[in-house]
C-alpha cells in the first residue's frame, strides 16, 4: 500500500499531465482551425508593406478561410478576396507611386495565385492603414470600399471626428471588422513566440 504523500504526488502528477494534455490537444485543434499557411509569403509581404503578420492571417481567415480558389458573388477572388477592379487600381497606384510603368497586363486569374493575391491584398491594407490611420476604419474600407467609408466619416452619426468610425452602419461590415479582430487575437495567442 502506498503512503499518503506518494499518492498525493501521483494524483498531482496525473492532474498536471491531464491539464498539459488538454492544453496541447486544444492547441492542436485550434491550429487546424486557424492555420498559418503561406507563412513565407505573409512574412515577406507583411515586412515589405509594414503590416502585422497576424492581421494578414486574420484577413485571409475571414475572407476565404485559406481557400486560394475562393470566388465571391461580388467577383472577389482568392485568399484575400480582391476584385479585378481593385487589382487594376492597385497595380496603377503602385506604378504611379513607384514612378514605373505597369509591368504586365493583368488578368483576373492572376488573383488565384497566392503570391500575387497576398502581395496585393497586403499592399491594399497598407494603403488603407496609411490613409485612415485607424485599423477599424481601414478594415471597414477593405470590406465596404473607400467610397462608403469616406461617406460614413463625413456623417456625424457614424464619426464624431471625421477620422474614426464610432459606428459602422452596415451590419456585414461591422461583423467583418469584429471577426478580423477576434481572429487576429487567436493568431497572436497561437503563434506568438
Amino acid at each position: 500500500m502506498l503512503k499518503k504523500p506518494v499518492k498525493l504526488v501521483l494524483v498531482l502528477g496525473l492532474i498536471i499531465f491531464s491539464v498539459f494534455s488538454l492544453v496541447s490537444l486544444n492547441n492542436y485543434f485550434m491550429k487546424r482551425l486557424y492555420p498559418a499557411k503561406y507563412d513565407y509569403l505573409i512574412e515577406k509581404f507583411s515586412k515589405r508593406y509594414n503590416v502585422r503578420k497576424t492581421l494578414i492571417y486574420a484577413v485571409i481567415k475571414t475572407e476565404s478561410d485559406f481557400n486560394k480558389d475562393a470566388k465571391s458573388g461580388a467577383n472577389a477572388i482568392g485568399l484575400m478576396q480582391i476584385t479585378g477592379e481593385t487589382f487594376e487600381w492597385l497595380i496603377n497606384f503602385k506604378a504611379k507611386n513607384n514612378k514605373t510603368r505597369k509591368s504586365k497586363k493583368i488578368k483576373e486569374e492572376d488573383l488565384f495565385d497566392p503570391k500575387t493575391n497576398i502581395e496585393y491584398g497586403t499592399y491594399f491594407i497598407s494603403i488603407l492603414l496609411n490613409k485612415y490611420r485607424d485599423e477599424r476604419t481601414a478594415l471597414a474600407a477593405y470590406n465596404a470600399g473607400m467610397g462608403k467609408v469616406d461617406e460614413w466619416l463625413k456623417n456625424k452619426f457614424y464619426s464624431e471626428d471625421g477620422i474614426t468610425l464610432s459606428d459602422i452602419p452596415f451590419k456585414e461590415t461591422k461583423d467583418y471588422v469584429e471577426k478580423v479582430f477576434k481572429s487576429e487575437e487567436i493568431y497572436k495567442n497561437l503563434y506568438s513566440k
